[in-house]
């Protein structure tokens, strides 16, 4: 998945795309930060060379991280690197400590997993937050309809299992 279309990682028909620059280093909004460099150097055994969009994703992320900061511009690039890589389990944690501050709108949140099931159905991030969300909804949303499409895809989703037991 590519991460470099925009900040905002899921869009919906509500929701309008604003238009910025593609890179964090570039957008005065995030002038006040840092970015920390990636956790490798040059003479590691294993070194990675990382595209200019992956470094200064996570060299924001991960400065924001370190800052503890609670705000909807962490949201959004918490966001963004969940679209990206729905396995770093940091930007799940960052994004649940936000929401528990900040609140938020069940309705976004279950079409953004939506998103992110359609091509990750057995994360474990997923369906963490998916019971983060329904444990600290405000109203009561039945998950029915859900479960009966993921078993009907994937009868053996442990995942899904736990989740509907919970």
């Amino acid at each position: 998945m590519s991460t470099n279309s925009s900040y905002c990682s899921y869009n919906s028909e509500e929701e309008e795309e604003v238009s910025k620059p593609t890179f964090y280093k570039d957008d005065p909004e995030w002038s006040d930060i840092t970015p920390l460099p990636l956790p490798q150097k040059d003479n590691d055994p294993y070194y990675i060379i990382y595209d200019d969009d992956y470094i200064d994703l996570f060299g924001y992320f991960f400065a924001i991280v370190q800052k503890d900061e609670i705000s909807d511009r962490c949201i959004k690039i918490c966001e963004r690197v969940i679209n990206g890589y729905p396995g770093t389990y940091t930007a799940w944690a960052m994004k649940y400590k936000c929401l528990e501050q900040l609140g938020f709108d069940y309705d976004r949140e279950e079409r953004i997993l939506n998103q992110i099931y359609d091509s990750n159905p057995k994360s474990y991030q997923l369906w963490y937050y998916k019971g983060w969300i329904s444990d600290h909804a405000s109203e009561f949303h039945d998950q029915i309809s859900f479960l009966q499409m993921v078993f009907k895809e994937d009868p053996k989703n442990f995942h899904a299992w736990s989740y509907a037991i919970h």
